[in-house]
């Protein structure tokens, strides 16, 4: 019973760090993206 209940504990933590680092990643992404596009924008808006 002990040792069924740890491996349970142990999945959802597994899975919660998971997720966090896949939260991470996707939130530095998208950031670097926007740094981007604003980055190209002031670009296209000073040449003119």
């Amino acid at each position: 019973m002990q040792e069924s209940l740890h491996t349970t504990s142990w999945t959802a933590q597994s899975r919660y760090s998971v997720e966090n680092a896949f939260w991470s990643v996707f939130r530095f992404n998208w950031i670097e993206k926007v740094k981007q596009r604003q980055h190209d924008y002031c670009r296209c808006y000073t040449q003119y």
